[in-house]
């Protein structure tokens, strides 16, 4: 009998022995289990964010490829112009570079008097680069073997003032001459005097200031319309001209200036076979 209860109290303590071991092998595969799952779940969350990352970048390139894309105006003829800046101190002043033209020479000369007057009024209003901000922008309204015209738009203000100027100027190229035009090129600066001083004068893009304007333009007689025509335009000789001009699909457009409360300057509408 003593052995028989020694044999049984032997089995139930190995049972019990090998009912342990069995519940410390399933917490050890639980744990296993939690391990490996966890495992699995950073690594699909480290691909997905590999992916996003990916697809980031891919948009990121995209954008700028269009933003560059826009900034670029195919014209006539093959000839491309693409917009660059000129950038130092507070000043960012864009102007165009253009290809495709037929000689090398002509190419390096167009571009070469595109920047330089772009860039013209820094020394022209005796800018401060460190001091004085300027921002302009540059549209490219023709690009071709025969003409360029850049219409440039921004803002200067300078360290001694409490407010921004409004500035506006433009650059037409005679590619086959490597020469400026001049609003002297396109109509004669009496007769668009006259022009002005009428009331047939149009201004364009007025943005509800026409009555104003209307007023204002006769603040200058005729003789002093005529001077600030003649001395329109690039190139700069002692002073930046105050009126710049070019052509566009047959109507002359100028600017005059104007006082601070009206724009700084006011572009005119002229069309020769009209008037």
């Amino acid at each position: 009998m003593r052995n028989e209860r020694c044999v049984n109290r032997l089995r139930r303590s190995v049972l019990a022995l090998f009912a342990l071991l069995a519940v410390c092998l399933l917490a050890g595969c639980s744990k296993h289990r939690d391990k490996i799952d966890l495992s699995e779940y950073e690594e699909t969350e480290a691909a997905t964010e590999a992916e996003e990352t990916e697809a980031a970048t891919e948009t990121t390139k995209a954008v700028t490829a269009t933003t560059a894309a826009e900034k670029t105006t195919t014209g006539s003829g093959g000839v491309t112009a693409t917009i660059k800046t000129y950038s130092s101190g507070k000043v960012a002043i864009q102007y165009p570079v253009i290809s495709g033209l037929p000689s090398s020479a002509d190419t390096d000369a167009v571009n070469d008097k595109l920047r330089t007057n772009a860039i013209a009024i820094i020394e022209g209003w005796d800018l401060d680069e460190e001091k004085d901000a300027v921002e302009v922008s540059c549209e490219v309204l023709a690009a071709s073997r025969n003409r360029v015209t850049a219409v440039y738009t921004g803002t200067v203000t300078t360290d001694a003032s409490s407010y921004a100027v409004n500035v506006f100027f433009s650059n037409t190229i005679d590619v086959s001459k490597v020469e400026d035009v001049s609003l002297s090129d396109f109509a004669d600066p009496y007769t668009l005097a006259g022009y002005v001083l009428s009331d047939d004068c149009t201004f364009y893009n007025a943005d509800g200031q026409t009555s104003g304007l209307m007023e204002a333009k006769n603040d200058k007689t005729l003789k002093q319309y005529q001077s600030l025509f003649e001395a329109a335009d690039f190139p700069v000789s002692k002073t930046f001209p105050e009126c710049f001009s070019y052509e566009y699909e047959g109507t002359i457009f100028f600017s005059i200036p104007v006082s601070h409360a009206l724009g700084d300057y006011a572009i005119v509408a002229y069309t020769p076979e009209t008037k």
